[in-house]
């Protein structure tokens, strides 16, 4: 089980859950480069 930490950042000790938040990490960062990015551009 995780212990909270006093800083921002959280101790992931799983070697799924690793994974798990690179690929949300990596979904993110698509989503916002590929869909939102150029909607702004459109629309400014």
């Amino acid at each position: 089980m995780l212990q909270p930490t006093p800083n921002k950042y959280l101790e992931i000790t799983s070697h799924l859950m690793r994974r798990l938040a690179l690929l949300q990490g990596l979904l993110s960062f698509a989503f916002n480069t590929i869909i939102v990015a150029p909607s702004i551009n459109i629309n400014s």
